[in-house]
């Protein structure tokens, strides 16, 4: 069955779905913190920065209508909602960044999914605030999807990993997480130090 569709009512979703884009940017906006973006140390001209976020907030799915026809459009990308700090218990994602500081080789990795393993995944050594290791124990058996995601030279790549899946951080007060990628060609990145605030339900970190 053939649907058609009129100029005035592409014109009417374009407009209805530009609305919504920037309501939800003004929402973000409003719950979003101000945070420094740090980095790893370079590794064979490449470098690796974790920021905790609110899950999914980097990706907005939308149906686009472009151009007065029914093609499906990209969404946009839309700048992550950031946490410095989280309640016990709170569920955030972890955004990875990968930037390539050659100027002329393209490097790419393999975004497997939440696991705890360098390769598939990303593994993350996790301190807690009273020093213990709580890192989560490595995955052994991986199973699934799995992409490749590249930067070309001077480029950034970017993934979301739902780090609360892996582990919870369920006592209150500051703790610390590093995560390690390794990169197709065999180069292992390490990220900077995370530090994330966690308060307890009554609203008081614990020290």
């Amino acid at each position: 069955m053939l649907i058609k569709v009129s100029v005035r009512t592409v014109s009417t979703i374009q407009a209805y779905s530009s609305c919504l884009l920037t309501l939800l940017a003004i929402c973000q906006l409003r719950g979003q913190e101000a945070v420094t973006i740090a980095w790893g140390p370079v590794t064979n001209n490449a470098q690796m920065s974790i920021c905790a976020i609110v899950p999914g907030s980097r990706w907005v799915r939308t149906f686009g209508i472009g151009a007065g026809t029914n093609e499906y459009q990209p969404p946009p990308w839309h700048p992550p909602i950031y946490k410095s700090k989280i309640n016990v218990g709170e569920r955030f994602n972890v955004w990875v960044q990968i930037r390539n500081l050659s100027t002329n080789k393209t490097i790419s990795c393999i975004d497997g999914g939440t696991w705890q393993d360098e390769g598939n995944g990303l593994f993350c050594v996790v301190v807690s605030p009273s020093g213990k290791d709580i890192s989560p124990s490595r995955s052994q058996f991986m199973a699934g999807s799995a992409f490749i995601t590249s930067a070309p030279p001077t480029e950034t790549m970017e993934f979301e990993f739902a780090f609360s899946d892996l582990c919870r951080l369920e006592e209150a007060g500051s703790y610390k997480i590093t995560t390690r990628k390794r990169l197709i060609d065999g180069t292992t990145l390490t990220s900077n130090t995370l530090r994330l605030s966690v308060t307890s339900a009554k609203g008081k970190a614990g020290h």
